[in-house]
């Protein structure tokens, strides 16, 4: 991925790197295989870039690595996609056959390490983050996704740090404000 202003100059400078590249690399950059992706430039400098690079047109939001690149201030219907992906995840796992210690600690290792990695790149829209801390609860205290069970220990107690006698499970709303 690579990021440049969109002037003459730079796309002359990119045009010659990847021919130095291929030269040096024996590798061909494939222009059939390259998108751009354009913030705020005007149509017929776009189209000058198409016509130097040949390079196809893409639209915002795309995925990258799975995360949604996006030009807008996130939304919760830009991580549904991943949202749903997390949640198939969570569901597949075999919870009934785990005690609540073996599923705490698929939630720590996998499943808040997926979410973390998506946080990281946007803050995810409040609601989203609700309903993962919910899926979350759910699946700890009663193995399923759905139903919740009753139970003496608030979420904010959980999710307070193991000195503090907790189970150590991290606030997804404290990682998204961070």
């Amino acid at each position: 991925m690579l990021f440049c202003k969109g002037t003459s100059s730079n796309i002359l400078v990119l045009s010659d790197f990847f021919a130095r590249y291929a030269n040096i690399s024996d590798q061909q950059i494939n222009p059939k295989k390259s998108t751009i992706f354009s913030g705020s430039i005007s149509q017929p400098r776009l189209a000058h870039i198409v016509n130097t690079l040949g390079f196809n047109i893409g639209v915002l939001p795309f995925f990258y690595f799975g995360v949604p690149i996006l030009k807008v201030k996130p939304k919760a219907i830009y991580f549904q996609q991943v949202a749903d992906k997390i949640k198939v995840k969570l569901a597949s796992l075999k919870a009934s056959l785990l005690t609540c210690a073996g599923r705490l600690q698929l939630l720590k290792s996998v499943i808040q390490s997926m979410i973390v990695y998506y946080i990281i790149i946007h803050a995810w829209a409040i609601s989203l983050i609700k309903q993962f801390e919910r899926c979350m609860r759910n699946f700890l205290w009663s193995g399923d996704l759905n139903n919740g069970k009753l139970v003496a220990v608030s979420w904010k107690v959980v999710c307070s740090p193991v000195k503090e006698g907790s189970i150590g499970l991290r606030s997804l709303s404290k990682i998204n404000d961070a």
